[in-house]
C-alpha cells in the first residue's frame, strides 16, 4: 500500500468510521498495527513485540479499528434496487436474454474457525474441522452486496437464507420477474 493511500484510509476511518486517537498512540498507528494483524496473518504477541507496546494494547487497538472498519459498511455495500440491467449481462448477447433481469449472484461458503472445544462438534462441517458458513451476495462487478456470517458449518443453506430473509438488515431481492 502506497503513502498516499495509507494516509487515505486513515482519514476515511476517522471522519467516518470514528476512530480517534488515544493519548500514546495516533491513529496512523492504529491502523499499521491493523494492517501487520491482518494482512501477515501475525499475531498479537508478535506486533506487540514489533511495536514495543503491550498485549492487551495492542488487542484494544485492533478492536478499535475494526470497529471503524464494520461502522463503514453503510458507505461501501449497498444492496441493488433492479432497475439496471449491468453493463456486463447487456454488451454480451450470449447473457443478456438470459440474465437481463439478474441482479447479481448469491453463493454460500465455510470460512474455518477455532472454537472452544465443547462448542466444536455444533461447528464441525463436512471437512471434519469446525467453521463457519458464510452466505455473500455479489453484482456482476464484483461488488459485495451483503454478506452473513456466524452460522455453524453444519447448517443448512435453507435455513441461513431464510434468517437472511427474515432480519433487519435482511436480503433484499428487487422486485421483477421471477421464474
Amino acid at each position: 500500500m502506497s503513502e498516499q493511500t495509507f494516509r487515505k484510509l486513515c482519514t476515511i476511518l476517522q471522519r467516518d468510521g470514528g476512530l480517534r486517537p488515544t493519548q500514546r498512540m495516533s491513529v496512523e498507528e492504529h491502523v499499521a498495527r491493523f494492517q501487520h494483524i491482518v494482512g501477515n496473518d501475525m499475531r498479537n504477541t508478535m506486533v506487540s513485540f514489533i511495536y514495543g507496546r503491550a498485549k492487551s494494547t495492542t488487542s484494544r487497538c485492533f478492536h478499535r479499528v475494526l470497529h471503524a472498519v464494520v461502522a463503514l459498511e453503510s458507505y461501501y455495500i449497498q444492496q441493488p434496487k433492479g432497475d439496471v440491467v449491468t453493463k456486463e449481462i447487456q454488451e454480451k448477447k450470449r447473457f443478456y436474454p438470459y440474465f437481463k433481469n439478474c441482479v447479481g449472484a448469491i453463493d454460500g461458503t465455510h470460512v474455518r474457525v477455532k472454537v472452544p472445544n465443547r462448542d466444536a462438534p455444533r461447528y464441525r462441517g463436512r471437512k471434519g474441522y469446525p467453521t463457519i458458513n458464510v452466505l455473500a451476495a455479489c453484482s456482476f462487478d464484483l461488488k459485495f452486496t451483503y454478506v452473513l456470517t456466524g452460522w455453524e458449518g453444519n447448517a443448512s443453506d435453507s435455513r441461513i437464507v431464510k434468517d437472511a430473509l427474515k432480519r433487519d438488515d435482511k436480503l433484499l431481492f428487487p422486485r421483477g420477474n421471477f421464474y
